[in-house]
């Protein structure tokens, strides 16, 4: 006798109401297999039995080497009852490899590998899985081998050296298709020496060194400085250095002694050297009153030349020594005397001065320290020589004022020629012309009578006043009369 019947029968009443209530809503314009059980959705419905089915293997796998580096892979897509989620690569290196490993999870059907070994042979196989993890069989295994990696070539650069005993010279190598950036290592060589016997490497590093020759020449005197591949120790290259005795190293210095003044004096000197490897010199200065700047400063330096600037003051002693040091051999000198002369100065005579217009004013200019007596040039609030609005001014200080009086002050100024920094300026006042009245004007006198006059004189800046004088038409001297108790403003 069956009991599970009444259960039965309520299981399937419910599968038909389920069913019902879907169809009703797809009226509505839902899908007709949304949600009725055991509709094909891509997750099993509450009660369904899990998926267990697993995709179908991968098919047609295919591995083409597309650089000394990289293989591509490719295949056609598996199939699965729900869907594939992705394929699992695997990969062995070498021929006829069996340990597989796991190198990428991906979801289309190609796959780029990188970072390979060049001319290397290696063999993938793929798998494709599902949403629950099923695991379809292994693809066909396919192999390729990486192409070959280009040859490595090493350059040393210079080529060839001549250097003098003690000399140095720096080399750089260059190495093409050094994936892996290795670079070189150095090393001497010598059918004549040995060791250092050959010369010394320093500042050695993958694609430089600096070489000193020894301090005795070999015989034969020829040496080979060789960049070997630190990826490839078959290739190399190499530099042949010839090496000859060198003769003492002497330095000179071009003047030798100069006079320089303080303040803005400047000297250029140059340095020769007998150098086979025109290193030429360095430069410094010193002085037994001074040190730094205070004796002074370099510029324009080169190997070869330096312009001495004095400083502004003369230290004292007032001497300074510029000494040039071969870079070839320290040991080698040459120097040269500099003497410091006092600043120039200049001044002005007179300082002020009141001028009419039209008249002239001469000022001097005195110049102190001046030691090659180059004097001063004049100008009129800044242009040379003046002009007709602001009065004029000569070679020699004559300062002559405009026809009108400008509408500004004017200032002449002398500026020391051997330093134009240096200058002196006078201010002046140009004033109206001078007018000059006499009272009485008019007088009638007997003989022997005396009349007094006054003279009052009109923009007279130096309160000069005036002279007086006779004449007439029909006297001369004493006859025209004479003057008493003459003034520069009156007389009887």
């Amino acid at each position: 006798m069956r009991t599970d019947r009444p259960n039965s029968i309520v299981r399937s009443l419910s599968v038909y109401l389920t069913a019902s209530l879907a169809l009703a809503l797809c009226l509505a314009g839902c899908s007709a297999t949304a949600n009725i059980p055991g509709s094909s959705s891509s997750d099993p419905a509450p009660g369904d039995p899990p998926d267990t089915t697993p995709p179908t293997a991968p098919m047609n796998l295919a591995a083409v080497a597309t650089s000394s580096t990289g293989i591509g892979l490719t295949w056609s897509a598996s199939t699965d009852n729900v869907g594939v989620t992705g394929y699992l690569v695997e990969r062995c290196s070498g021929a006829n490899c069996s340990s597989f490993v796991q190198i990428a999870t991906i979801s289309g059907t190609t796959y780029s590998d990188a970072g390979l070994t060049a001319s290397t042979s290696y063999s993938y196989r793929v798998r494709a899985t599902d949403a629950a993890k099923n695991l379809s069989a292994y693809s066909n295994t396919a192999s390729a081998t990486t192409l070959a990696a280009a040859a490595i070539v090493v350059n040393v650069s210079p080529s060839a050296a001549n250097l003098a005993t003690g000399g140095t010279e720096a080399f750089s190598a260059t190495v093409q298709n050094d994936s892996q950036t290795k670079g070189v290592s150095w090393s001497l060589s010598g059918s004549g020496c040995s060791g250092s016997a050959c010369g010394t490497l320093s500042n050695t590093t993958a694609t430089s060194v600096t070489y000193t020759a020894p301090a005795t020449q070999p015989s034969p005197a020829t040496v080979t400085l060789t960049a070997v591949s630190q990826a490839d120790s078959t290739k190399s290259a190499s530099a042949q250095i010839v090496i000859s005795a060198s003769a003492a190293i002497s330095v000179t210095v071009s003047p030798a002694s100069a006079t320089v003044q303080a303040g803005a004096g400047t000297q250029v000197f140059a340095a020769t050297v007998n150098d086979t490897q025109n290193k030429g010199v360095t430069w410094s200065l010193s002085g037994a009153g001074c040190s730094g700047a205070a004796c002074g400063t370099l510029t324009s330096v080169t190997t070869a030349s330096a312009t001495y600037n004095a400083p502004a003051a003369a230290p004292s002693p007032a001497t300074v020594t510029l000494t040039a040091t071969s870079v070839a051999d320290s040991s080698k000198s040459a120097s040269a005397t500099i003497s410091i002369t006092a600043a120039i100065s200049v001044s002005v005579s007179p300082p002020s001065a009141s001028v009419n217009v039209s008249l002239p004013q001469q000022f001097t200019a005195t110049v102190h320290n001046d030691s090659q007596n180059l004097g001063v040039k004049w100008s009129v609030n800044g242009v040379a020589g003046g002009n007709a609005t602001v009065g004029t001014v000569s070679s020699t200080g004559l300062y002559t004022a405009p026809a009108s009086i400008p509408g500004s002050g004017v200032t002449v100024t002398a500026t020391s020629v051997a330093d134009p920094s240096v200058s002196s300026a006078a201010s002046i006042t140009v004033l109206a012309a001078v007018s000059v009245n006499v009272s009485p004007p008019t007088a009638g006198l007997q003989l022997s009578q005396s009349q007094n006059f006054s003279a009052s004189v009109n923009n007279d800046p130096g309160s000069l006043g005036v002279t007086w004088s006779l004449s007439g038409a029909g006297c001369s001297g004493t006859a025209c009369g004479t003057l008493t108790s003459v003034t520069t403003n009156s007389d009887s």
